[in-house]
């Protein structure tokens, strides 16, 4: 999220707060049709939303696509920024995507 210029800082702050509380987080991944939220299905940024996930619907909760186990995230790969400046991996990234 961001604030864009000019923007109400004190009111987007309010706002990025409660969209980042856990029980939140958890609601929206599992969707409650009294609130109008559907699920929105992706890895949620915020730790704890899982267990509050599986309050709202469990099924959600234990799906390895939205809240992935220890095991694969620690198989994640994190992407070095610097490539992004590093001509030999840019051509090679480039050799693979055009094969």
């Amino acid at each position: 999220m961001l604030i864009p210029n000019g923007g109400n800082i004190y009111t987007a702050s309010v706002y990025m707060n409660y969209v980042y509380d856990p029980k939140v987080q958890g609601l929206m991944e599992a969707g409650d049709p009294k609130r109008n939220i559907t699920g929105i299905y992706y890895i949620p940024p915020v730790v704890g939303a899982g267990a509050w996930a599986k309050k709202y619907d469990p099924t959600v909760a234990k799906n390895p696509l939205i809240f992935p186990t220890k095991k694969m995230l620690d198989s994640v790969k994190i992407f070095d920024a610097k490539a992004l400046n590093n001509q030999k991996y840019l051509t090679q990234w480039q050799n693979l995507i055009s094969a």
